[in-house]
């Protein structure tokens, strides 16, 4: 080797060499990229009604489960996977508060709330925030508006007109917490 001649110390590959910035490998790779992003934001347009963390984007929005994943909080909360939904229009006995069926009828209005969802799916249409930051919903299971169910057991009272009637109906014939003592 004469020292007047550089030495190369890094060669090409001749597999490589015919290699160009648009060759096959580099234009697959930047479509699969593409064809990702887009399948990625065409699903957050599409079907989620709740980001990470739970909350819900404004405006009308509806949540469902299966009934593995429904769980009663109390007589007016349930969770649905990983949602925590307050039911709309009523209000339920706390845990220990006691009315005229007996001592504890919190314990009782879950219970009631339980037997109403107990295998089925559930959905609920969220209408809106409470102070609280909770959601708020009109939720029916088999068909049935859950609601208006714990109010016509007897087991919630109203808080809208809407529900005044069947409330009334309740506690004239003494079912739930009108329960005559």
């Amino acid at each position: 080797m004469s020292i007047d001649r550089p030495r190369r110390i890094f060669r090409g590959s001749k597999r490589g060499s015919s290699r160009k910035p648009g060759a096959p490998g580099v234009r697959r790779a930047l479509l699969a990229g593409l064809l990702g992003a887009a399948g990625g934001a065409a699903l957050m347009l599409v079907g989620l009604s709740t980001d990470l963390f739970g909350r819900v984007p404004p405006g009308p929005n509806a949540i469902s489960a299966a009934p593995s994943q429904v769980m009663v909080i109390d007589g007016e909360t349930l969770r649905l996977g990983a949602t925590i939904i307050h039911l709309s229009d009523v209000a339920a006995p706390a845990r220990g508060e006691a009315c005229a069926a007996g001592p504890d009828c919190g314990s009782r209005a879950t219970a009631a709330l339980a037997s109403l969802v107990k295998d089925y799916p559930v959905s609920c249409q969220i209408a809106q925030r409470d102070p609280g930051e909770r959601l708020v919903a009109r939720c029916e299971a088999g068909g049935r508006d859950i609601n208006a169910a714990l109010v016509e057991i007897g087991w919630a009272r109203a808080i809208s007109p809407a529900l005044d009637a069947i409330q009334s109906d309740a506690r004239a014939h003494r079912r739930g917490i009108w329960l005559a003592g």
